[in-house]
């Protein structure tokens, strides 16, 4: 299974006839004799993280083969195995079967690849539905420590698994519903989450530093008052960790989806945060660089803002607005690839990390499957099935967006395709090509079309324009037409002009300018005579709390929750609480259009900065408003 000269990447596919392995380069796409033996009824295939292994389940057993030489290591007659799982060193390899009476002592099994015997079992009686962390135990990154459980977390030697002696600590938060332990050296690090401590209380995330696990040594904890399920995200170097908190119901009613908020969480407890998103709506994806200083996000309704946020979750730069949903860094980090697939119409834009420029766009059919080879210089997209039942095959891209190869692979189900990992040190990152970077330094990004032609240069789209304004002179509008696209923008630069705008200059006379009043040098207005409708009382007493909060912030301090809640107390009925929670949430959404205003480099007035400054009072005043309706509802209940 050796690879031809110059041919650097190596991918395996499973179609109806089997599991065959394959090579890619720039300029060749190569097929080899399937090595693999007989893998005609093989049901999937699993690479191990250093890309060294593979293992290959059938119906009756599960081979393990060394992807390079094609020699089967490994035999375990284990028969209905759906999941199987590769230790960070291959030195392990773990089962999943069907939980069944039958298997007593556990459907979950741990295996030595060396002599091929079983060290550990467990039980896990549901499918697992999410990564691996939700039926697997798993291993640090040296495999120094391995680390199993459910309700209690127990942690053992990595090289005496099993064993009595091997057991070195165990923690117990109370209830631990999933957990993630962090990759990278020492001092290790595992985030749990909890279940509550109450009937209708929160759950908490728990961020720990082995071995200090008694009462209280949390690095950071974090409370969750509407959680469904959450995602772990880990920074590559262990240091911090995203968790992506949903729930299956938005309480708002604007998403049919429910809602998501992310959460960034350093593994020291120096600094945690919810990640600010600059536009409302769900999130789709998010990812680390593989040097763990920044992450990118996709959030926010159609179309979709794509955010690059610094470690102290400040956002660095907006590659724009568009229809978008995936972003995948290249394994040396060099470059980003920022995509619309599932439902959308597969465009990719890839762009150079380093300068923040746009390299390139192009157009995929139908991906299913897509990710970064090992070497970080193409691009693969497949389309399989069943989700296609046509038209089904790859397409390998450039890494500034060019179709080099594409195959088609029809009418053999063609259901799988993953390239073989390899370590970071086979592949050290290489400079752009000299094309590329004439291309960026004149900011003419490459394009390709769904038809494979690639053009240089910025093609714009023309809008669409109904058949009875078309070939007619002059300007035509077409009302109702919506943008779907708004340029990068790099916001550190908007910040500093913003700065630079504002700053005071000694021995300059500054024009003061009153708010509400015409700017200086402004013709008068003439004085209307006449009188405003209606009494101004009201106005005047929905205004005092935004006075008193104005004077607060320019006195330096900061609104807290309790100057939204001044007119509710222990005995507010429940109809109050429900009108007042809704108010709140109305500004909140008013307050996040006004961070996205700001984000693009608007200038706010007084009275909208005073509001942005509200941001975290008014999320906390909501909270303490829906646990109170929480706890009345319950009390109706008990009362019937």
């Amino acid at each position: 299974m050796s690879a031809s000269s110059g041919i650097m990447n190596q991918f395996t596919q499973k179609t109806r006839d089997g599991i065959m392995t394959r090579w890619a380069d720039k300029k060749s796409l190569d097929a080899v004799d399937n090595a693999l033996g007989s893998t005609m009824e093989a049901s999937d295939f699993y690479h191990s993280a250093d890309g060294s292994r593979l293992a290959v389940t059938t119906a009756a057993a599960v081979v393990v083969y060394d992807t390079q030489t094609g020699a089967e290591l490994l035999s375990l007659p284990v028969p209905g195995v759906r999941k199987v799982k590769f230790s960070p060193r291959a030195t392990h390899i773990v089962t999943y079967t069907r939980w069944s009476k039958t298997l007593e002592e556990g459907n979950v099994a741990v295996w030595r690849v060396d002599d091929a015997a079983e060290v550990d079992r467990m039980v896990r009686k549901t499918f697992p539905r999410g990564g691996d962390h939700t039926w697997s135990p798993v291993w640090t990154s040296d495999e120094a420590l391995y680390v199993r459980g459910s309700g209690a977390l127990e942690f053992h030697d990595g090289a005496a698994i099993g064993s009595d002696a091997g057991s070195l600590a165990r923690l117990e938060p109370g209830g631990v519903l999933e957990y993630c332990v962090a990759p990278g050296p020492a001092p290790y690090h595992v985030v749990v989450r909890c279940k509550p401590v109450r009937k209708g209380g929160p759950s908490t995330l728990r961020m720990y530093e082995y071995p200090r696990f008694g009462k209280g040594e949390a690095t950071c904890v974090k409370a969750l008052t509407r959680v469904d399920e959450v995602d772990f995200d880990w920074s590559p170097d262990g240091s911090a960790v995203l968790a992506s908190v949903s729930t299956e119901v938005d309480t708002t009613g604007q998403s049919y989806y429910g809602e998501t908020t992310l959460y960034y969480m350093a593994a020291n407890g120096s600094f945690d945060c919810a990640v600010p998103l600059v536009k409302e709506g769900p999130m789709y994806d998010s990812s680390w660089a593989p040097d763990s200083q920044s992450f990118v996000v996709v959030h926010g309704r159609m179309p979709a803002k794509t955010i690059l946020y610094s470690r102290k979750c400040e956002a660095i730069f907006d590659f724009g607005t568009s229809s978008r949903n995936t972003v995948a860094f290249s394994p040396q980090g060099q470059f980003v690839c920022i995509a619309g697939f599932g439902n959308l119409t597969g465009e990719m834009d890839f762009w150079d990390t380093s300068k923040l420029k746009l390299m390139g766009t192009a157009e995929a059919n139908c991906p299913v499957y897509y990710g970064w080879s090992p070497s970080g210089r193409l691009f693969m997209t497949a389309s399989l099935f069943p989700r296609m039942r046509v038209d089904n095959g790859i397409q390998i891209w450039s890494y500034y967006g060019k179709l080099l190869h594409s195959d088609t692979i029809d009418n053999v189900e063609f259901s799988k395709i993953e390239w073989c990992p390899a370590p970071i040190e086979n592949h050290p990152p290489r400079p752009v090509s000299p094309i590329v970077e004439e291309a960026l330094k004149r900011n003419k990004p490459f394009r390709t079309a769904a038809s494979g032609a690639t053009s240089s240069g910025n093609v714009a789209k023309k809008a669409y324009v109904p058949p009875h304004l078309r070939g007619k002179s002059g300007k035509s509008s077409v009302p109702g037409l919506r943008r779907d696209k708004s340029p990068p923008r790099d916001l550190t630069a908007a910040k500093k002009e913003k700065v630079e705008k504002k700053k005071y200059v000694p021995g300059a006379r500054q024009a003061r300018h009153i708010p509400g009043a015409p700017p200086p040098g402004a013709a008068p207005q003439k004085k209307s005579n006449k009188k405003p409708k209606g009494n101004n009382k009201g106005n005047a007493h929905s205004n005092s709390g935004n006075a008193s909060r104005t004077k607060a912030l320019a006195a330096g301090e900061v609104p807290t929750a309790q100057s939204f809640l001044l007119n509710v107390t222990d005995d507010s009925p429940l109809v109050m609480l429900t009108k007042k929670t809704r108010n709140l949430k109305k500004k909140l959404r008013q307050i996040n259009d006004l961070a996205e205003r700001k984000a693009m480099g608007q200038d706010l007035s007084e009275t909208q900065e005073v509001k942005l400054a509200s941001k975290d009072a008014v999320a906390e005043a909501i909270d303490i408003l829906v646990a109170r309706t929480d706890a009345l509802k319950a009390l109706d209940a008990d009362a019937q």
